[in-house]
């Protein structure tokens, strides 16, 4: 063969044999996007049917035959369960240090006008919607734990530190709102107003405090006022079941008792104005004495004590009050670095409720609302004087009927034994003085409850008939009465004299829901739309407030990973004397606060508790 021949046999074997690769590749692409695009699909049709309970009841079924042969059947059953209920994964992560709530984005999902509270819960679950970072953010490291430095100490953490002592600083300046600038974050401060001993109530809310706030940075103070107690003298909490945990170490490094001391607080908060209401009581009381009237000095402090004390401590120290039957569920820093004081609404009732109240230090809204109640107390205090002075001049004895329901309210004082406002028909019964107090006690004679339901007879037959008071029918009278002074009805009265209005009076009002999910629901106040449209169902079970504290059925398996989640608190309104059984809701998650606080097993947040070491938790 000629070499030109050759030469051209060789080009052709090589053209078939490029041919033949290009072939090869371009069949070999073909299949690749074939079988690429085919699995886009697979997984697109796979995320659909996962997003289906039938398909996630099916799914985890083989998961469970796998698992069964490894690990006890018992143990499946609780996951099962957990699974088909729809419930989040066992342990969250706490958000970003610097992150805080972006207030406008859960006001539509939480408007109790057009969705329910399961929707709010469940909008609530997804952090990424309506966490924000703050502007100083990116001053933390993005991890939940930082060592505190010791050289960064607040006015207002020294102080609080000192008043265990009742060794407090009193040049001290009110000092505003101030964002964490540094890797260390700012102290977040809870407070507790308490009277009487303490008991296994209050002992359940110091838990759940424990269980789930960042412990670097969070201090809970609980202010006992022993005034109804021997001698007025603090109890021995080292021989109290439910306090000697709470005085001893380690929780004693968290858990702050204060003592209460009325006087003190109130000369701090207003000194002049003190001054001019003790001159008055002075003059009331040599008045009386000289015509036989009642001693005055019985009109200074209201009933409603907790209702005062909580402004007078957020003012001084600010941070966030809590009602004794408040339970936290969640880490509550980014309301709290939120920069917002804010309450919550009184069920649908477009008034406050301070069972959660976050209030700055020498702020505002602590400002106006003391003014505005002790101006309010000088003016009651002034028109009862003048009608004890028209009542001596027309011959007529003080005590006669002209103003006699002020006057009694007045001496009664702390002293009576009132019915809390917002107690449940099932919970007429009066706590004792050495069991608590609560916030919100409101004298009415009309017998109704929170929101004008009718309570029945009582069961104290010699007892004077005491029952709370709608917020609507509260503000509807004309004349206030010296125990409804501190009402949280009657923050709108003082933040807004004028008008009353909500809107930029200074203290943002929360959804119900977030702080109470199951108010809305025992109210029958749902929304219409939102129970018909919205497809989020609540897994508890639950009705009224004391259904809490009641067994379940026997193989009832739950705790505060699945309870009412997304909502940052629940509030159980009231049942002080309600037990605590084992087998409750109430009674499960106490089970998981023992535990986490003896080592036995994590919280929500998947963290080990080590109270004793530099650094309170540790992930496992």
């Amino acid at each position: 063969m000629s070499p030109i021949m050759l030469r051209l046999g060789q080009f052709k074997a090589i053209a078939v044999l490029l041919l033949t690769l290009c072939l090869l590749a371009s069949f070999t692409y073909l299949k690749v996007w074939s079988t690429i695009n085919t699995n886009a699909e697979d997984d697109i049709r796979r995320e659909k049917e996962a997003k289906s309970p039938q398909y996630q009841h099916k799914h985890f079924n083989v998961s469970k035959q796998f698992i069964g042969s490894i690990v006890h059947a018992e143990i499946v059953e609780v996951l099962h369960t957990i699974y088909r209920s729809n419930a989040h994964p066992l342990f969250w992560e706490r958000p970003l240090r610097g992150w805080i709530v972006n207030y406008s984005a859960i006001l539509e999902p939480c408007d109790r006008t057009k969705h329910t509270s399961a929707h709010c819960l469940s909008y609530l679950t997804q952090d990424h919607l309506y966490l924000v970072p703050s502007r100083q953010a990116r001053a933390f490291p993005n991890k939940p734990y930082t060592v505190a430095s010791d050289s960064v100490v607040r006015p207002e953490d020294m102080e609080l530190e000192q008043s265990v002592g009742q060794n407090h600083d009193e040049n001290a300046m009110p000092e505003s709102f101030t964002a964490p600038t540094t890797a260390t974050p700012a102290m977040m401060h809870f407070h507790i107003f308490w009277r009487g001993v303490i008991t296994d109530k209050l002992s359940l809310a110091s838990h759940a405090f424990l269980f789930t706030q960042p412990l670097d940075r969070a201090r809970l103070h609980l202010w006992i006022d022993s005034t109804d107690l021997p001698g007025g003298q603090p109890e021995d909490y080292s021989q109290n079941t439910f306090a000697k945990d709470l005085v001893s170490p380690p929780l004693n490094r968290f858990v702050k008792i204060h003592m209460w001391d009325q006087e003190e607080q109130e000369t701090y908060a207003y000194p002049a104005l003190m001054t001019d209401l003790d001159s008055n009581n002075r003059d009331g009381q040599q008045q009386g004495q000289e015509q036989g009237g009642p001693n005055a000095t019985a009109v200074v402090p209201p009933v409603a004590l907790s209702d005062e004390a909580r402004f007078l401590i957020l003012y001084r120290y600010g941070g966030m009050y809590l009602d004794a039957d408040v339970l936290l569920l969640r880490d509550m820093s980014p309301l709290y670095d939120s920069g917002m004081e804010f309450a919550y609404e009184w069920s649908y009732t477009q008034q406050y409720n301070t069972a959660v109240l976050r209030l700055n230090r020498g702020g505002g809204v602590a400002r106006r609302v003391l003014d505005g109640a002790k101006a309010k107390e000088k003016e009651i205090q002034e028109r009862q004087m003048g009608k004890e002075e028209t009542t001596v001049l027309q011959g007529k004895k003080p005590d006669d009927k002209s103003g006699e329901k002020e006057l009694t309210a007045m001496q009664e004082g702390s002293n009576s034994k009132k019915r809390t406002r917002g107690r449940p028909k099932q919970q007429e019964e009066r706590p004792s003085k050495a069991s608590s107090i609560e916030p919100h006690v409101i004298e009415d004679s009309e017998g109704e409850d929170s929101l004008g339901h009718s309570n029945g007879d009582s069961l104290f037959a010699s007892d004077t008939a005491i029952a709370s008071i709608t917020p609507h029918r509260l503000t509807e009278r004309k004349e206030m009465r010296p125990d409804e002074i501190y009402h949280p009805a009657r923050l709108r009265q003082y933040l807004d004299p004028q008008n009353g209005t909500i809107a930029n009076n200074g203290l943002v009002m929360m959804p119900t829901a977030i702080f109470d999910p199951l108010w809305l629901r025992a109210d029958h106040a749902e929304s219409t739309s939102g129970l018909e449209n919205d497809k989020e169902k609540m897994m508890e079970d639950l009705k009224t407030f004391p259904e809490a504290f009641a067994n379940k059925d026997q193989d009832f398996i739950a705790g505060p990973e699945v309870f009412f989640t997304g909502a940052y608190a629940y509030h159980w309104h009231n049942n002080w004397l309600t037990p605590i059984a084992e087998q409750s809701w109430m009674g499960l998650m106490h089970k998981a606060y023992t535990e986490f606080l003896a080592g036995e097993r994590p919280n929500l947040y998947g963290e080990w508790f080590q109270g004793d070491s530099e650094i309170p938790f540790t992930k496992w």
